[in-house]
């Protein structure tokens, strides 16, 4: 797994770097979930994808990358469609309890980590494993 790790924590932090992160002195480790600690979270998943696949191959898209990163109000491919109706709900939401119309994601809170090692593991298997 040595050097798919490496390769991972290298494009993990050319990624990081191009995108910004809140600490600016942030370093992907195998241990750096995509989420918590490299801050990889709603649409951005979608480009760090990408740039997986580049590298690795489409065994990168088995990952269930949704369940283990922050999506809060994050809309792709026909889902922009209902935006207005969501928003809409957000609304009357907001009015009736309270609270923001468009909740902010919390991406080093969120629940579920995922470790760059495991996605390095998944990638050498050649298919998703839980981790």
């Amino acid at each position: 797994m040595g050097s798919t790790l490496v390769r991972l924590v290298k494009i993990t932090d050319a990624f990081v770097a191009n995108r910004g992160h809140p600490n600016e002195e942030f370093a992907a480790r195998a241990d750096s979930a995509v989420c918590q600690d490299a801050w990889i979270f709603g649409v951005d998943v979608d480009d760090f994808v990408h740039e997986l696949d580049k590298e690795f191959g489409s065994v990168v898209w088995q990952i269930p990358w949704g369940t283990y990163t922050d999506q809060t109000a994050s809309f792709r491919g026909w889902g922009v469609f209902a935006f207005p109706f969501w928003f809409v709900a957000r609304v009357a939401k907001c009015i009736v309890c309270g609270g923001p119309i468009v909740p902010r994601p919390n991406p080093s809170e969120f629940p579920r980590r995922l470790e760059l090692r495991h996605v390095a593991a998944v990638i050498e298997k050649g298919e998703w494993f839980d981790p």
